[in-house]
């Protein structure tokens, strides 16, 4: 996208900005100032007007509608010829994989935080605080017509139907148990340690 497309943008924005409440102007006028000439930067200054659009009274709230759907716009004309949009593709398909990857090493090292620090027990570091549950079994409804009506408020009750089986070891009909894997939670310590202490 060129500069003339990011001077349209920001030309229609603060036209449907208009005369705002001064906390909204000094909130939007940054992100107007500093507009990208990429896709991904129209992408971030529609991802923050959506998240702002909630907290905005109701009469700014029609102009964030007008400004997202201006950049909404802009967006489509940008990425007509395909170019910017095989080039965001390429980049969801590199962060997927990086992701995989991320999420293996994470799961990697909660395994070995689970066998260090043990089911059911919590291990409180200098600087974390590592919990490890108890392994369990996992209920799965595979068909709530079956589940008997005891269990049913209006839909199947999940915690009566766990502690159905933990007293009397029935599977009831509609209803598939598996085994549940421990949960290992990593919490940052806020602070120094001195200052913990």
């Amino acid at each position: 996208m060129d500069a003339q497309i990011t001077d349209d943008v920001r030309a229609t924005l603060r036209a449907a900005l208009g005369a705002a409440e001064p906390e909204w102007l000094a909130l939007l006028q940054p992100l107007l100032d500093g507009l990208s000439t990429d896709v991904l930067g129209l992408m971030r200054v529609r991802s923050f007007l959506v998240q702002h659009h909630e907290a905005a009274g109701e009469r700014f709230r029609e102009r964030l509608e007008r400004m997202i759907a201006a950049v909404e716009q802009q967006l489509r004309q940008a990425a007509g010829d395909g170019v910017a949009l095989e080039q965001v593709a390429a980049e969801v398909v590199a962060l997927q994989a990086q992701r995989a990857g991320i999420q293996e090493e994470i799961d990697r090292r909660r395994e070995l935080l689970e066998i260090a620090v043990g089911h059911g027990q919590k291990l409180a570091l200098s600087a974390h605080r590592v919990s490890v549950s108890t392994p369990g079994v996992s209920l799965r409804i595979v068909d709530a017509e079956q589940v008997p009506p005891a269990f049913l408020r209006p839909q199947p009750d999940r915690k009566a139907i766990m502690a159905h089986f933990a007293g009397t070891g029935e599977v009831l009909p509609g209803t598939e148990l598996g085994p549940r894997k421990a949960a290992v939670t990593v919490k940052a310590l806020g602070g120094t340690p001195a200052e913990r202490e």
